[in-house]
């Protein structure tokens, strides 16, 4: 029988932390691409009308705004969660009845943010026309 003394394997522990990072650091890494479990769990949680609820309620906010919204106005103008505008956007843009632009705006806190855009075939599905 082989004694290994837990000193040792804290030492060599310490020495492999210490050791600089390779790759993306803390700061730099990418963010997950993948869908999480979590994530879906709380989607699913949420129910499709709630859903279909908001994306409706989103639309109606940009079919108002000529010159467009940022996912925090979104929010605030319409007063669903950031957290809940996000998804909605992006389920919205896969549909084509939203569109990204490449305009910028500041948020409240300075960063940059991408303005939203109701498309011609969002304002059919509102049953809008421009």
């Amino acid at each position: 029988m082989t004694h290994v003394d837990p000193g040792e394997q804290v030492s060599a522990r310490r020495k492999r932390a210490a050791a600089p990072l390779i790759g993306p650091n803390l700061w730099d890494a990418p963010a997950p691409s993948v869908p999480r479990p979590t994530s879906e769990d709380a989607a699913d949680a949420q129910g499709k009308t709630k859903r279909a609820i908001d994306r409706i309620t989103i639309l109606r906010a940009l079919a108002w705004q000529s010159e467009g919204l940022t996912r925090d106005q979104i929010a605030e103008d319409t007063g669903i969660s950031p957290n809940t505008v996000r998804p909605r956007i992006v389920e919205l843009v896969v549909l084509g009845l939203v569109s990204d632009t490449r305009i910028k705006r500041l948020t409240q806190t300075g960063s940059p943010a991408a303005v939203c855009e109701i498309t011609a075939k969002g304002r059919i599905a509102l049953g809008a026309t421009k």
